[in-house]
């Protein structure tokens, strides 16, 4: 199964983000994962939004 190209931008697009954030990070301080997944969160309800996905809840009923 191939994968969409609008996936795939997307994938690329969070991965580059992810790296720029880690180059920017001081390797001092502890890995915030909680931060990255946030922010990988609100990339996909951006997303989302702009391509017109219906949240899953919503589908419930």
């Amino acid at each position: 199964m191939a994968i969409a190209p609008s996936t795939a931008r997307g994938a690329e697009h969070a991965a580059r983000a992810a790296r720029e954030r880690s180059r920017a990070t001081d390797r001092t301080e502890p890995f915030d994962l909680a931060g990255v997944v946030e922010d990988l969160a609100a990339d996909w309800e951006r997303w989302a939004a702009r391509v017109g996905v219906i949240p899953f809840e919503e589908t419930l009923g």
